[in-house]
């Protein structure tokens, strides 16, 4: 995902290299961008956010993992992890689109372009 935003290989500036203690003591490092993203949950009739996030990208990782403050932000519930499969506390729940968005202006004024992923 960080690849697809333009987010890595080439860092933007203000990232910073944090170091985590994994499990079996493995050492893991990350690259934090604060507050470089704006995500939001769409449905068929509703949008919830945008909210700003930070970005924690760890080289080798495909998944997204969001926060519980994000996920409560977002009104996401969590039904079946692993099928992927959540839902909204203002919809019935079903798969639903999860868009994440950089909060800058590009040079001509426009958005950067929309990344979604399927819930």
């Amino acid at each position: 995902m960080a690849k697809r935003l333009g987010m890595y290989s080439e860092l933007p500036s203000g990232s910073r290299v944090e170091e985590y203690v994994g499990v079996g003591r493995v050492i893991v490092r990350t690259f934090v961008v604060r507050r470089s993203l704006m995500v939001e949950v769409i449905t068929e009739d509703k949008t919830v956010g945008p909210i700003v996030a930070t970005a924690v990208i760890t080289p080798g990782e495909d998944e997204v993992i969001l926060s519980d403050r994000a996920l409560d932000e977002l009104k996401i519930s969590i039904i079946r992890p692993g099928e992927g499969l959540w839902g909204s506390r203002l919809v019935d729940f079903h798969r639903q689109r999860l868009i994440f968005r950089l909060p800058i202006v590009s040079p001509s004024s426009r958005l950067m372009p929309l990344i979604g992923l399927s819930g």
